[in-house]
């Protein structure tokens, strides 16, 4: 709908107009101006008295003075009074636009002036683009249905036929091409009606940027007008939001609000007049809140994070500010896809619409890391392009827990952690590639327990992918042993591994399996034994890979020396007051040279001060004819 289709006028109003412009045409051609309105003397009408309603400005050539003109066009007698209809035209210089009032039976005494006050009210709506017709100006005014004035923009006369007051009621809107309203949580107002041309009528529609105001006045001068703009996003700059309270609307061609201070870019780029600054027109706020894209989340939030920033330009080239903040969202707070993170801070620099500066930095939780441990939050640092691409990096600093499998890890440089936008979600992603370590201190801190069950430090692994989008969200692609020169332990005791693997186990358990053989004494004996270690996927406000159990298989024992061999299985055991841990169970013993076969209850145990092993053995010979033994 073009502005002529949104603001049509009926015939009878378009009647009155007509006649308006015809009198003020024939006062201004043949100059029927006058100095005060009589109530004897008999005049030929039209006449008509002018005003400047600028004020300290005498200057009529100046095209930003504002003016009005009464125009008397009937005058009927009275015995003691006299009856007249006046127009009146107001030319505001600063807007270009011309507001037409009208008064009918307006009393005048008979020795002139109009007996009290005389209200004149705007005919009808007036619209006036501005911005390069990005946003458009209405001045309110018409009549009710029962032909009364609505009463919205007025001007009231005194006895001299001065202005005593100006009342203005006015609608600014702002196209949708630029902008389109959001509610205070952050989502679109009216998601089906954010494209422009639909036909509706502008004014006071909220499926528009903007609001309505008015103000009294005595005089038109520097006219700089306080409102509110709710919550907007820009066309522009999608998913960021502004809501200006307390702003300016500057009309004005003399001045601009006391503590605005363009950006260099306006000068460097001329966008403002030289030595004309003033001539700048638009809304400006020294309080803002900005409304932080929804990949800023945070837990069990009904709406979008915003921030308070200050100064901010909203003209016909865009937006333009900066703003900084510090301490935004908690780590315990923030939540990208299931993932914890903080931010920290925020620092931006917007111009016309551009980031010309944007950073952020904060914490990341990995989902198989917790918050609290050493090393659990790693410090990450992004930029925002142009383009509202993100671009993060990720740092590590010290050793990662592992609490998936009750480790720590040395991160290597190949490794990385991304923070990708789509559909307005962060979509977090890590592969991770390094040596795991299992220890006392580790072990100490990831369970609350000094149970060094597991003392290994050269589990090597990498491709351990870890990602949000679609499930499985845990892939490993390798592990292995790397030689160390502190041998592993196992309960105390070396062990030996053939070979290691890392998988995970349908959607929400990952295992780590060693295929391994522990030493049970300094003399060679050993068994060979299989470690599972498990991790398990818990899915609530946050992804978490947890520590589950752990898995020791019995201890096969398959000895041949010299002279004699045993066999048998040995069952891990721990926490006993007096063995301490270890390993027991049933060997059998046999010995062709003796000529026994002996069954026995071994143990092999480590109370922490030294290492022990023992045998409660009974048995036969083997090459005996006596039956009773």
């Amino acid at each position: 709908m073009t502005k002529n289709q949104q603001f049509s006028i009926d015939k009878d109003t378009q009647k009155v107009l007509d006649e308006a412009n015809e009198v003020f045409q024939i006062i201004e051609n043949e100059q029927r101006f006058i100095q005060i309105i009589g109530g004897q003397q008999a005049v030929e009408l039209p006449v008509g008295i002018r005003q400047n309603i600028t004020p300290d400005s005498e200057d009529s050539s100046n095209k930003s003075n504002s003016f009005i003109t009464l125009g008397i066009f009937r005058m009927e007698y009275h015995p003691t009074y006299t009856e007249v209809d006046l127009f009146a035209k107001v030319e505001l210089g600063e807007l270009n636009t011309e507001l037409m009032f009208s008064a009918t039976n307006v009393r005048i005494s008979k020795s002139g002036g109009i007996y009290e006050e005389a209200t004149l009210n705007l005919l009808t709506n007036v619209p006036v683009g501005r911005g390069g017709g990005q946003w458009l100006l209405t001045f309110l005014g018409g009549f009710e249905p029962n032909g009364e004035a609505n009463g919205q923009t007025y001007i009231t006369i005194n006895c001299e036929g001065k202005v005593s007051e100006i009342s203005i009621s006015a609608d600014v809107r702002i196209a949708k091409t630029v902008a389109i309203p959001i509610n205070e949580n952050g989502d679109i107002k009216h998601p089906n009606k954010t494209e422009p041309g639909s036909g509706e009528n502008v004014v006071g529609n909220d499926s528009y940027v903007g609001a309505g105001f008015s103000f009294r006045t005595t005089n038109i001068n520097d006219l700089l007008i306080q409102l509110d703009l709710p919550p907007f996003e820009l066309r522009a700059l999608p998913n960021w939001g502004f809501k200006m309270q307390n702003a300016v609307l500057d009309l004005s061609d003399t001045a601009n609000a006391n503590s605005m201070d363009f950006p260099e870019l306006y000068t460097a780029q001329n966008l403002l007049v030289p030595g004309n600054e003033n001539l700048w027109r638009g809304f400006y706020a020294e309080e803002v809140s900005v409304y932080l894209p929804p990949e800023f989340n945070k837990n069990n939030a009904e709406g979008r994070v915003n921030i308070g920033a200050h100064n901010l330009l909203l003209d016909n080239f865009g937006v333009s500010g900066e703003f900084f903040a510090t301490n935004i969202i908690g780590i315990d707070e923030g939540n990208a896809n299931k993932w914890q993170f903080s931010l920290d801070s925020l620092g931006v620099d917007l111009k016309v619409n551009r980031f010309m500066r944007a950073g952020f930095k904060g914490r990341i939780v990995l989902p198989i890391s917790d918050s609290e441990s050493s090393g659990g939050q790693l410090g990450y640092s992004g930029v925002i392009s142009s383009n509202q691409d993100y671009f993060v990096k990720v740092e590590v600093q010290e050793d990662v827990p592992f609490n998936i499998f009750r480790s720590k890890a040395i991160i290597f440089k190949e490794s990385y952690i991304n923070l990708e936008v789509e559909d307005k979600k962060f979509y977090p992603e890590a592969n991770l590639s390094g040596v795991m370590a299992f220890d006392q201190e580790q072990n100490a801190e990831l369970s609350g327990s000094d149970d060094d069950l597991l003392t290994f430090s050269g589990l090597k692994f990498q491709d351990f992918h870890i990602q949000t989008k679609q499930r499985p969200y845990l892939s490993i692609g390798y592990a292995g042993y790397l030689d160390s020169i502190v041998a592993p332990e196992i309960a105390g005791f070396e062990f030996g591994v053939y070979d290691i693997s890392m998988t995970t186990v349908g959607d929400d358990e990952a295992r780590l399996s060693m295929n391994s053989y522990i030493n049970l004494d300094e003399s060679g004996i050993r068994g060979d034994v299989r470690l599972h270690i498990f991790g398990r996927l818990e899915d609530g406000d946050y992804l978490k890979w947890k520590y589950d159990s752990i898995e020791v298989s019995e201890v096969e024992v398959d000895v041949t020396r010299k002279g004699f061999e045993f066999n048998g299985q040995l069952v891990f055991f721990r926490e006993n007051a007096v063995y301490g841990k270890g390993f027991a169970g049933e060997l059998d013993l046999y010995s062709e040279s003796l000529g026994i076969e002996i069954g026995a209850r071994g143990l092999f145990g480590n109370t922490g001060d030294y290492r022990y092993w023992y045998v409660d053995a009974h048995g036969r010979p083997t090459n005996s004819d006596n039956e009773n033994l």
